[in-house]
């Protein structure tokens, strides 16, 4: 995530409402910087890109049991999708993927994953 972390200018960060600590970690350490909006069951906290946030999310993204913190980050550039991870991590989607981010991605992977790339 951190190849695009670099590029982006604005993440979401999804959790179901029920992640309290989570939310409240989130709030607390990005007060007045970032924006939350509730939809079914989930909190959708929403901020502009930061070294503190890209930080965060690098280095702070466990919980005590050594699961992902949330369910879904998506990062966006001008606006435009450029990057999701779902799924509390096991799942992501690269819209607009260039050969260069593809060669990236196959070489960061394990190399059991299951790529899927389809072109428009």
């Amino acid at each position: 995530m951190e190849h695009f972390l670099a590029k982006s200018d604005v993440i979401d960060i999804y959790c179901w409402d029920e992640e309290i600590d989570t939310i409240e970690e989130i709030q607390s350490q990005f007060i007045g910087k970032i924006k939350i909006r509730k939809e079914e069951k989930l909190t959708i906290m929403t901020a502009s890109n930061s070294s503190l946030l890209t930080e965060y999310l690098l280095k702070s993204h466990l919980n005590n049991r050594g699961e992902l913190k949330w369910f879904t980050v998506n990062l966006y550039k001008d606006l435009a999708s450029m990057f999701y991870a779902s799924h509390w991590g096991t799942e992501f989607v690269v819209p607009h993927v260039t050969e260069k981010d593809i060669a990236f991605i196959v070489s960061v992977t394990p190399e059991e994953t299951i790529f899927h790339h389809y072109q428009n």
